[in-house]
């Protein structure tokens, strides 16, 4: 267990060397939070917006402490003075309105935001906070008016109608105003009301192929696949050329799990469109999702027959005979795919990947550094030379690849994180621990090296560290 005292003496010296940096007392409260004390928190926090008036964190900080003791009147006496420092930050509003919410206060919920959107007219998480105010006290005319309020200040923004049925009247034949309608019908998760809005939208559009996919995705969402499927298909019988739609009716079919179906729906599609790679792996995954990698194999075949130059025919048929556990023919596909187009890298890097998967790890990496060689700003493939040796367990081979990588690609987080654990996998903590600090100075924003760097310090023993660390991402 941590020392959390030390941590927060720690922090108290920073504030004393550091007294104009407000962050300090961020840190030093979000101690006395994971400590679980509460009112040093409290404390802690209201010292700091005594001298840092303005700065809004640590508002939130002290409102946070007071809703983590269940004190709801400190809570709303914090944010209203915050609102009233700092009234153009509308996290301190939305927190004003969470405390009275909280302590069931909803004429004065209501009070906030009508103050809210007076200030701010055209930003929409206003007029949803007081649109919601009215709805949780069941006042539906006062919800009502809020947005019919917010129509007229906003016209052109889809948002300000999507609390109305009033889009559709105003916007019949514009897809977002009944996409609005249906959202928010989907809110209350009235799919009855939603398939009756796209059915008008149709009626409305009769032309149009978005009302039908609205239609589409609102049966999927009340889980009436079958309804869903009609729809797709009679969209797509309408504009067959637009592929999302194809996507769409794949999804269906695979919700329902109806890969009969799927298979001959996309049996259509593939003579329809002989040439478009995607429509060949719905269908390949369909057989798949049945276990029949015969079946698939047979469909990647064909495709290779109809697209015989094209390489990612040939890597289709690569991963099916992958999935059998071919990994012969898996390699001779991706190797037939880089003969095809020399100027893909994919495919190279998917001929060294099934050398890996096949335990042939020399052919894994001499593949990985041929082709980087041939396409150096690719530095994927460097992670794929690492990440063999690592299979290999050479982790020093490792070591030495992540390091060109970082020295290469010094602005992919990714290549310190591969570094820092290949030291770690060798033991080495001290360098792990170097690198992985360095990483995160350098991208502070990436949670997964703060993670990293505590996972290093915690198998060190560090608990001390692991505090640093958990504060100081926080505080990033």
């Amino acid at each position: 267990m941590g020392d959390y005292n030390e941590a927060i003496k720690v922090f108290e010296m920073a504030i004393e060397k550091n007294p104009t940096e407000w962050w300090w007392w961020d840190s030093l409260g979000k101690v006395f939070k994971i400590k679980g004390d509460n009112d040093g928190m409290i404390n802690a926090f209201q010292t700091a917006v005594n001298k840092f008036t303005t700065e809004s964190v640590l508002w939130m900080g002290l409102g946070e402490a007071f809703k983590a003791k269940g004190d709801y009147d400190g809570m709303i006496k914090t944010f209203q003075t915050a609102v009233n420092k700092v009234p153009t930050e509308p996290a301190l509003w939305t927190g004003l309105g969470e405390a009275l919410k909280a302590k069931g206060d909803n004429d004065e919920v209501i009070k906030t935001f009508q103050t809210a959107v007076d200030k701010f007219p055209t930003e929409s998480w206003s007029w949803k906070h007081l649109g919601d105010a009215f709805e949780v006290k069941q006042d539906y005319e006062g919800m009502i008016k809020t947005f019919q309020i917010a129509i007229d200040k906003n016209p052109t923004k889809s948002w300000s109608w999507s609390g109305l049925g009033a889009a559709v009247v105003k916007f019949p034949t514009k897809w977002w105003s009944w996409k609005c309608l249906g959202d928010a019908l989907s809110e209350k998760k009235d799919y009855d009301g939603m398939i009756k809005a796209f059915q008008v939208a149709i009626d409305k559009n009769p032309t149009k192929s978005w009302p039908w996919e609205g239609l589409g995705d609102t049966f999927i969402m009340r889980e009436d696949y079958d309804e869903a499927i009609k729809a797709f298909q009679i969209v797509i019988d309408k504009d067959p050329a637009k592929s999302w739609l194809w996507k769409r009716l794949a999804y269906a079919f695979k919700a329902k799990r109806d890969y009969d179906g799927m298979i001959k729906a996309f049996q259509t599609a593939v003579d329809t469109f002989p040439t478009v790679w995607w429509m060949w792996r719905q269908l390949g995954d369909a057989f798949k999702a049945k276990e029949d990698y015969d079946g698939m194999i047979q469909v990647f075949q064909t495709a290779v027959d109809k697209n015989s130059t094209e390489s990612w025919s040939w890597g289709c048929l690569g991963d099916a005979l992958k999935s059998k556990g071919d990994y012969d023919g898996a390699i001779n596909a991706f190797q037939t795919a880089t003969n095809k187009n020399s100027t893909e890298s994919w495919s190279k890097g998917r001929l060294g990947n099934e050398f890996k998967d096949k335990d042939e790890y020399e052919g894994a990496i001499g593949t990985f550094y041929t082709t980087f060689d041939e396409f150096p700003t690719k530095d994927w493939l460097l992670k794929g030379v690492g990440d063999a040796l690592k299979a290999k367990g050479d982790y020093d081979g490792m070591i030495k690849t992540f390091q060109t990588a970082v020295n290469l690609f010094p602005t992919e987080w990714w290549t310190w994180q591969a570094l820092g654990d290949a030291f770690k996998l060798k033991g080495d903590y001290d360098e792990s621990i170097k690198v992985f600090q360095t990483a995160v100075d350098r991208f502070p924003a990436q949670p997964w090296l703060w993670e990293q760097l505590g996972d290093v310090l915690k198998a060190q023993g560090d608990d001390d560290g692991v505090i640093r660390v958990t504060t100081s991402s926080s505080r990033a």
